[in-house]
């Protein structure tokens, strides 16, 4: 027998619907998941990118990264047009150990991550999968500010051992 891995346990008293679980439990690229259900172009919108502190932002227990560390905080929005789906994603990247041409992408705001790094071997650990208030997708869906989301959080890691943190807000309509 195959027991459910520790991050499915937010599902059993909940209703989530099967897509839905699949999204928020795979070990790929959200794009990829998202084109294959639609079968239409994602719209990538960059919201920002700044280079941060560790300190400002809230995706993940960073237990291994001094307080202060410097590092690129991106957000986006990942749409499909029908039906109408916004995905909204978080990542902190920390500038110290960030493979230069990662970094060179990502400052060409032109990409996903998902794309810049689709040929890598990544690993996604850490996997926390809740429901939490997120402020920027209420005010995208119309939503009283108290309305709860499936968001999953991970950390990745790429073949060399570097590693940044991924969050990511789901629609209710799945």
């Amino acid at each position: 027998m195959i027991a459910s891995p520790d991050h499915l346990n937010g599902f059993k008293d909940v209703s989530v619907p099967a897509l839905l679980r699949l999204l928020l439990t795979s070990d790929g690229t959200l794009i990829d998941h998202l084109l294959a259900l639609s079968m239409q172009p994602i719209h990538f919108e960059l919201l920002s990118q700044e280079e941060t502190s560790i300190d400002a932002v809230d995706l993940m227990d960073w237990p291994d990264l001094a307080p202060g560390c410097k590092g690129i905080e991106r957000r986006v929005w990942l749409r499909v047009d029908q039906p109408p789906i916004a995905i909204f994603a978080c990542s902190f990247f920390p500038l110290e150990g960030l493979p230069p041409w990662v970094h060179r992408e990502m400052l060409s705001l032109q990409l996903p991550l998902g794309k810049i790094l689709q040929h890598l071997p990544i690993r996604r650990h850490r996997i926390r999968i809740r429901r939490e208030m997120v402020p920027v997708m209420s005010a995208q869906m119309g939503c009283s500010p108290e309305e709860l989301f499936w968001v999953r959080r991970y950390r990745l890691t790429l073949p060399d051992g570097y590693t940044g943190a991924i969050f990511e807000a789901f629609p209710p309509q799945f």
